[in-house]
C-alpha cells in the first residue's frame, strides 16, 4: 500500500493538474456559458435579484445548492469570465471533497 505522503502528494497533483487545465482552457478559448452552466449561471442570476430559484416561475430543474453556491459570487460581479474563473476554482475544490468521500467510504 502507498505511504500516506505519497498519496497526498498524487491528490495535490491532480488538483492541481485540473486547476491549470481548466485555467488555461478558460484562458484560450474564453468559453462563453452554454448548456448546463448556462442555466446554473441563470438560476444563480435569478437567486441573487429575486431571492428565488427560477424567475419568473420557481424551477426545481437543477440540483440547488450549485446556483446557491455561484448566487453568491454573482452578488459580486454578473461578469461571465468571474463567474467562469470561479467555476473553475470550484471544480479544482471538489476533487478534494471526493477524495474525502471516497476515504469516509471505503477505510
Amino acid at each position: 500500500m502507498p505511504e500516506k505522503n505519497d498519496m497526498r502528494l498524487a491528490l495535490w497533483l491532480a488538483v492541481a493538474t485540473g486547476f491549470v487545465l481548466r485555467f488555461g482552457w478558460l484562458l484560450l478559448a474564453r468559453p462563453e456559458p452554454v448548456s448546463d452552466f448556462l442555466g446554473y449561471m441563470e438560476l444563480a442570476e435569478a437567486l441573487a435579484e429575486h431571492g428565488q430559484l427560477g424567475y419568473p416561475a420557481p424551477s426545481a430543474y437543477r440540483l440547488p445548492l450549485y446556483p446557491v453556491l455561484l448566487s453568491l459570487f454573482v452578488l459580486v460581479s454578473k461578469n461571465v469570465f468571474f463567474l467562469s474563473l470561479v467555476n473553475v476554482f470550484l471544480s479544482a475544490g471538489s476533487v478534494l471533497l471526493v477524495h474525502r468521500l471516497v476515504l469516509r467510504l471505503f477505510r
